[in-house]
């Protein structure tokens, strides 16, 4: 993956926020149906829309903005964000829905499971398309409210790591599509769509100072069946890496991270299709998590 200059990161998302503060007519009522649609199908348990499909003129920046106002909805409902999740942080990912780099979402308390809980299940009659990831969680230690310019700089504001298991919701609305066809949404309906955060298994916190957290190798199991290997360096080729790029995008956005707030650095193996069964995702020195799926 490329290295991204960081000004031009701070300064693109900006630019593009400042047009649309300055000529709210030329967007604001796509942008805004565009929200009222996402939390409507949220609050009914709807599939996701794809909103590509109406607003064929859709940029990064403006499907960043349409997640914000979902996210604004969900906290003015006294919902409380928990962190943040990197998308499609895997070699040649984000080219496979036509985008030019990873892609964040929101994390919500409502939505994640602790580990204390060892006989969480999970029902597919709850999802539209439930997957299962492999992701490794970093925890922040203080508040970070200016880019960050470095690893060694970005190390002293995490306090710990720890293992997650990601049960994204890949269902959208297909209505109005040929049938025939295959359609799936585009690296702007996923952005758009909160990446298409469900639900979260966060384990037990360790020490970010022990270990090297790149050898990790995780695999998730069902029964004796193992489905998925992931490297820790799947992310962007290297956890710190991964974190930094993603800190430095949600701070360009106006984002700030609070202290005890996660962010997790994406998909380790891929994706897992789901289905029923008593799941053992394996994440070496950092411990399992089990849980189950249920039709």
């Amino acid at each position: 993956m490329p290295k991204t200059n960081n000004k031009n990161l701070l300064l693109k998302p900006l630019l593009m926020t400042l047009l649309l503060l300055l000529c709210p007519t030329a967007f604001s009522n796509e942008i805004s149906a565009a929200v009222n649609k996402i939390y409507a199908a949220y609050q009914q348990g709807d599939p996701s829309p794809l909103i590509t499909a109406d607003f064929k003129q859709l940029t990064l920046q403006q499907a960043y903005i349409i997640q914000k106002g979902f996210v604004n909805k969900r906290q003015r409902n006294f919902q409380i964000i928990t962190g943040y999740k990197g998308g499609l942080t895997a070699f040649e990912a984000p080219q496979a829905f036509a985008l030019s780099e990873p892609v964040v979402g929101t994390l919500f308390s409502k939505d994640r499971v602790l580990k204390k809980n060892p006989h969480f299940t999970v029902s597919m009659a709850n999802f539209h398309q439930l997957m299962i990831e492999t992701e490794i969680a970093f925890v922040f230690k203080e508040d970070v409210e200016k880019s960050v310019n470095s690893v060694k700089e970005l190390k002293t504001l995490v306090r710990a790591v720890a293992p997650v298991v990601e049960l994204p919701d890949l269902g959208f609305d297909k209505k109005g599509f040929d049938k025939s066809k295959t359609v799936k949404p585009s690296g702007l309906d996923l952005v758009a769509n909160n990446v298409a955060a469900k639900k979260y298994i966060l384990g037990r916190y360790l020490s970010s100072d022990g270990g090297n957290i790149n050898a990790i190798i995780t695999e998730l199991r069902c029964g004796e069946e193992s489905l998925s290997r992931g490297l820790a360096t799947h992310a962007m080729g290297g956890q710190w890496d991964a974190l930094l790029w993603i800190t430095n995008n949600l701070l360009s956005r106006g984002i700030r991270i609070r202290e005890e707030q996660i962010i997790i650095t994406g998909a380790l193996g891929g994706m897992t299709k789901a289905k029923p069964c008593a799941y053992v995702a394996d994440f070496g020195a950092l411990g399992r998590i089990e849980f189950t799926v249920t039709e």
